[in-house]
């Protein structure tokens, strides 16, 4: 019997306990703010799209697409590691100028000039694997996760050396931290790509062994979500300065 969307929708809402929800409130807000300072603020400018994104592709589009065909297991694992990788690149290529432009550091330049490049490869072999008669969900999975594990490694990285430039810079900042829209940003985004990416390393494995379990990991890489998108907020509303 088709489940109604009211039904689909908070099946999946509680299975992690309603934090997806969270997520979508607070990228909503974000979006909103983001709209609102689009005009003005170099920050809203940049991360538009991931926000957009957060919203309707991730949220939204992938609800009413899995309530409209209502996919079985192994079609619903291929659409939603397709998704997934699709946020990724958005998430990763956003990241990237934002990066590029809050660091002033060249080697970092060089490096994300690199890993955009590493990075539109893989995007390209994953591609490649959805259209491949020999390819099936498993190792389409497997692939997604490795995509994003690279990728959060490569934002971790990110973040640390902007936290080593911050603190080994000897020069004293001409704004107060709280002010300053890249510390909000780097700082949210730390804190989902380490909270997250022990998560993606052992989820296959939790769902075999403990589905509960990998109910309550995933619980908290929403929340890790909520948090960034408030922390873009909050970057969004800051004061502008040469880091942004």
């Amino acid at each position: 019997m088709k489940e109604s969307l009211g039904e689909l929708f908070a099946k999946v809402t509680a299975q992690v306990y309603y934090t997806n929800l969270a997520w979508f409130l607070c990228a909503i807000l974000a979006l909103i703010i983001a709209i609102l300072h689009y005009p003005k603020s170099q920050v809203a400018r940049i991360f538009i799209y991931y926000l957009f994104s957060n919203v309707f592709l991730v949220n939204i589009i992938s609800v009413l697409i899995f309530y409209i065909f209502q996919f079985d297991g192994t079609t619903d694992k291929y659409f939603t590691e397709i998704e997934n990788t699709i946020f990724s690149a958005v998430e990763a290529l956003t990241f990237f100028r934002f990066f590029s432009g809050a660091t002033k550091q060249s080697n970092n330049k060089r490096f994300i000039r690199i890993a955009r490049i590493g990075l539109l490869i893989i995007y390209l072999l994953f591609l490649y694997k959805i259209f491949d008669p020999a390819s099936n969900a498993k190792s389409i999975t497997a692939l997604s996760v490795q995509i994003n594990i690279i990728e959060f490694i490569v934002l971790l990285a990110l973040c640390l050396s902007y936290y080593y430039h911050l603190l080994s810079d000897d020069k004293k900042p001409s704004h107060s931290l709280r002010d300053d829209a890249s510390f909000w940003i780097t700082s949210g985004l730390f804190f989902y790509c380490f909270i997250s990416l022990p998560f993606l390393i052992i989820g296959e494995a939790l769902i075999r062994i403990h589905n509960s379990l990998h109910n309550t990991f995933f619980s908290l890489h929403y929340v890790t979500l909520s948090v960034l998108m408030l922390c873009i907020s909050k970057g969004i509303l800051c004061k502008p300065t040469s880091t942004t």
